[in-house]
């Protein structure tokens, strides 16, 4: 989702502080799709979806192109502000954003095991520490927002891909990245939406600097078109 002026700023940082060296950015959904096991050099398809901490990056690639793609400022920290915000309003309770953080692994959109899990925080009312139960209902319905604009980014990238890639995507299923791919639920709701098989990229919270690492060595060996610098 940078600009043209942006990555031109970056590389131009980049190229002052090491200046020996040479600077070539690319598209984060490239090389999430390239740390997610995806051959790009064979100039197949895929469909990434990388929820970070500040972005969602939604992309079908082809090679080292993205093909189609939407940028959302609302990925994992959204969710976590959400969570905060609804411990507050329903219970009275201050969260740190390392709670909130728990909660939404914990429990994320399936509730959990147990269904509720233990948490600490201060008490709105009384500024005191207090220890809470609180419901996998309570959590789901706070990350359902964040959830839904994701899946409706999904199902908007893939209504608009080039018939060439289909395939494969289809047969590639999505793969989710960054740290938000590990959210319970989140897999079978973007599968239910999509109607495509979903899976979780090994290593899911280092896919893109591995994916990044990957290309670097692609491109010392034969080059890869680089999106600027």
């Amino acid at each position: 989702g940078a600009t043209w002026v942006e990555r031109r700023s970056v590389a131009a940082a980049l190229d002052a502080r090491r200046p020996r060296y040479s600077v070539q950015l690319i598209d984060e959904p490239v090389a999430a799709a390239a740390g997610a096991g995806f051959d790009l050099s064979a100039g197949a398809g895929g469909f990434v979806v990388d929820v970070g901490g500040g972005t969602t990056e939604v992309a079908a690639v082809a090679g080292w192109r993205v093909v189609r793609a939407q940028s959302l400022r609302m990925a994992g920290n959204a969710m976590d502000d959400a969570i905060v915000n609804a411990a507050r309003s329903e219970l009275g309770l201050i969260l740190s954003s390392r709670a909130a953080r728990q909660l939404k692994t914990t429990l994320g959109l399936t509730g959990g095991p147990e269904g509720w899990a233990e948490t600490v925080g201060i008490d709105a009312a009384r500024r005191t520490p207090r220890v809470e139960r609180v419901s996998g209902e309570m959590v789901a319905a706070a990350l359902e927002p964040v959830v839904a604009t994701i899946a409706r980014a999904v199902q908007e990238v893939l209504s608009d891909i080039p018939s060439g890639i289909a395939e494969d995507v289809v047969r590639g299923k999505i793969r989710l990245a960054g740290g938000g791919a590990l959210l319970p639920g989140l897999p079978e709701r973007v599968e239910a939406m999509a109607e495509i098989g979903v899976t979780v990229a090994e290593d899911p919270l280092r896919c893109v600097v591995r994916g990044a690492a990957a290309l670097l060595e692609v491109s010392r060996n034969s080059g890869v078109p680089g999106v600027g610098g």
